[in-house]
């Protein structure tokens, strides 16, 4: 039986401490405080069945779901919206915002439609809205993000990868650039940026849903394809009118056959115009487009 000096117990004693100590160290290092710090801010927060749903289809992480908690989503008609978001008086449409005024918020526009269905173009607005709300939370996961600079180098070479992103992200100042640009290209390609740094950061807070990217595609699809039609149609148009106008000056005789294939044209002009319409203004309250 070995017998303890009291030198011997308090080395022992010592001894344990410090292996106790360099364990809670680890835990420590190992803890994400911010995760913690997220999770308690966001305690009261009650999201609507609605935006529960959301919640679920974007695959959210335990760090993900507490900084959407954090950031407190809601969903908001015309009025509640334009009270601060929505109002930027150009001719993009604004679907949601993120802001910190001292309490983080998250508003996103809801038009109350689940889909629009007519002859050219089908949309689908509760895809939208679930993609816009993770946009949103991406800007609150930037706002978080200790290494912001390195972050950005990394977006700055993924950006020129898609022509139509790098083209709207120009609008933005440089304070604003990499916070859209983190957000646009996690909540639109983060399924396609393979085993990069970047695609490590977004799946710390969520896991791309094939799905929601696949029918959010086609939503920009149809958009596209409607747009391309109108602008070919307006040229049809102005194609005719100076063919006619031309008759017109030279006194050329005019026939009804003529006269019906332009009518005929502005009506199907104008039916396109209304179905884009109708998508924009249920997309945005104050965008009027200009077709």
């Amino acid at each position: 039986m070995r017998v303890w000096t009291k030198k011997g117990k308090i080395c022992l004693f010592l001894t344990i401490f410090a292996a106790l100590a360099a364990i809670f160290f680890l835990i420590w290092l190992k803890t994400d405080w911010q995760m913690l710090k997220d999770e308690q801010k966001g305690r009261n927060y009650k999201p609507s069945a609605k935006m529960t749903e959301i919640a679920n289809e974007l695959n959210l992480t335990r760090k993900g779901r507490a900084v959407f908690y954090a950031a407190q989503p809601t969903l908001q008609d015309e009025a509640q919206f334009n009270q601060k978001c929505g109002q930027d008086g150009g001719k993009t449409y604004t679907l949601g915002c993120y802001y910190d005024d001292g309490s983080e918020h998250i508003d996103i526009f809801d038009n109350g439609l689940s889909s629009l269905n007519n002859e050219h173009i089908s949309f689908d607005f509760n895809t939208q809205r679930t993609v816009t709300v993770l946009h949103e939370m991406l800007h609150a996961v930037y706002a978080r993000l200790d290494n912001q600079s390195e972050i950005c180098a990394e977006l700055k070479t993924i950006v020129p990868n898609y022509s139509q992103m790098q083209s709207e992200l120009s609008l933005y100042s440089e304070s604003q650039y990499c916070t859209e640009a983190f957000a646009r290209v996690g909540s639109e390609h983060a399924d396609a940026l393979g085993d990069t740094k970047l695609a490590k950061i977004y799946r710390e807070y969520f896991s791309p849903n094939d799905a929601l990217i696949a029918k959010q595609a086609q939503n920009e699809m149809q958009l596209t394809i409607l747009n391309n039609r109108i602008d070919a149609s307006r040229q049809t148009l102005a194609a005719e009118k100076t063919r006619i106008d031309s008759l017109i000056s030279n006194k050329s005789r005019l026939t009804n056959s003529a006269i019906n294939s332009y009518n005929q044209l502005v009506s199907e002009h104008n039916a396109l115009a209304k179905e884009l319409r109708a998508v924009y203004r249920n997309l945005d309250s104050e965008r009027v487009a200009s077709l």
